[in-house]
């Protein structure tokens, strides 16, 4: 069984991220689901991102797009959208192919109660452009700035629960889309 590669990516490079915890949260519970997964984080601040969007990403950064089965946005909500560093991502490459006819699924951040539900409002049209499947279950850490103990720790067993449901949603649904993308390449 080959395994599906999820990676994670984290929407802003702004000091002081919450966000930051919230991804390393889905991490941690993404590996304990199952060995047949693999995941990392991919940190915006680690890619080269000018503000003129010039220059193309890192090659890293591409072949990492190309392998995905799947992608996890876990991002913040900026004035009820989504933040520049991600637009910069997504827009970043002229082929889109890398991105096509794969499933993800949204986390949302927020430091109010709505979890990031605007922000992933915002962000469903940008990703259907891209012809990326976005599933029904999102996950909402709201009130972020109490769900993480001192040493970074998710202390709401309810979100970990929504997270774990959302994971196995989107590898149920990207083991169907490789099958389907294997088989229009063979």
């Amino acid at each position: 069984m080959n395994k599906i590669y999820l990676p994670i990516i984290l929407g802003t490079t702004r000091e002081g991220r919450m966000s930051e915890l919230a991804a390393k949260a889905v991490e941690k519970i993404v590996v304990q689901i199952s060995e047949d997964i693999t995941t990392e984080i991919i940190d915006p601040r680690n890619l080269n991102l000018p503000e003129d969007g010039t220059a193309s990403l890192n090659p890293d950064f591409q072949e990492k797009i190309k392998q995905a089965d799947g992608f996890i946005f876990v991002t913040p909500e900026y004035n009820h959208s989504f933040p520049p560093s991600l637009k910069r991502i997504l827009d970043a490459e002229k082929d889109l192919s890398p991105y096509r006819i794969k499933p993800a699924i949204i986390a949302g951040v927020s430091s109010g109660m709505w979890g990031g539900v605007r922000v992933i409002e915002a962000l469903l049209p940008v990703l259907r452009a891209l012809d990326i499947y976005v599933g029904s279950r999102d996950i909402h850490f709201y009130k972020v700035q109490e769900q993480f103990d001192e040493s970074g720790e998710l202390l709401n067993p309810q979100i970990a629960t929504e997270v774990e449901k959302a994971v196995l949603d989107l590898v149920k649904k990207a083991k169907i889309l490789k099958s389907g993308r294997e088989s229009l390449v063979a």
